[in-house]
């Protein structure tokens, strides 16, 4: 199981936005959806580019 990393405090990311930050030399997104964070690996496997460029549902 993996462990929590703090990369930031909750309110650097704004509602509705995303912002990127470097975990372990990996790129991370973390995208706050009305006041819930989410993380994902910055990359968009149906396009082939960073996901915090693009926009999300």
């Amino acid at each position: 199981m993996g462990a929590w990393i703090k990369v930031g405090s909750i309110g650097d990311v704004g509602v509705g936005r995303a912002r990127c930050v470097r975990v372990g030399g990996r790129k991370v997104v973390i995208f706050n959806e009305d006041g819930r964070l989410h993380a994902y690996n910055d990359y968009c496997t149906h396009v082939g580019g960073p996901l915090s460029q693009g926009s999300y549902e």
